[in-house]
């Protein structure tokens, strides 16, 4: 999970600072993405995504989703 949100962050030109996941329950992760990006005028500036993940059933794969 944090190497695929990483991954996904630093494509869209984020440093990621920190991300920190939980797990709910056997199928669900809940947390967040602290990233910080360098704006052209503005200097460097940081924001926190929400993040959740959701196992499965049939696979050991997540589907997840990180937003402002």
């Amino acid at each position: 999970m944090k190497s695929e949100i990483t991954a996904n962050a630093t494509a869209q030109g984020f440093t990621v600072n920190e991300i920190g996941l939980v797990k709910k329950d056997d199928r669900e992760l809940s947390g967040f993405a602290n990233l910080s990006k360098d704006i052209e005028g503005y200097g460097v500036i940081t924001v926190t995504w929400s993040c959740s993940a959701t196992m499965s059933r049939e696979e050991a794969q997540y589907i997840w989703k990180c937003q402002p």
